[in-house]
């Protein structure tokens, strides 16, 4: 669970028989259903977006970036987070998303994608790591 005072969001990998990769639970619905990721290619679509700090969207969700913060914007609501806790959030969530297609012999793991994402994965570690 990642939290600070305003956000506690807890990501977990989803093995059920269920649509979602990742579950999250949040009291914002917005964070909750931001961090339940149910399409491969929704990280695929933002990955890099997220280390260079660009905006980006992707079908129903987006990312913002502002100065000190993120707004993610989810099916047309929003939420603002402080930026050291977003890339907190989303680096645990690219982590457990390697673990779990590695753990589960997920084929995305052989995409031509998954190498330049497991890049970026490892960069989100480091950057949270160094800010604190």
């Amino acid at each position: 669970m990642i939290s600070d005072n305003a956000t506690e969001v807890e990501i977990f990998w989803d093995d059920s028989i269920d649509e979602y990769i990742t579950l999250a639970k949040s009291k914002d619905s917005v964070l909750r259903d931001f961090f339940s990721i149910n399409d491969w290619q929704f990280i695929k679509n933002i990955y890099q977006d997220i280390i260079d700090e660009s905006d980006v969207e992707y079908l129903e969700k987006s990312i913002e970036f502002y100065k000190d913060k993120v707004a993610l914007v989810c099916d047309g609501r929003s939420a603002e987070i402080d930026k050291s806790v977003f890339f907190k959030l989303i680096a645990f969530l690219f982590d457990l998303m390697i673990v779990g297609a590695n753990d589960d012999h997920h084929g995305i793991r052989y995409e031509p994608w998954w190498q330049g994402y497991t890049e970026v994965s490892y960069r989100l570690q480091h950057k949270v790591q160094l800010e604190l």
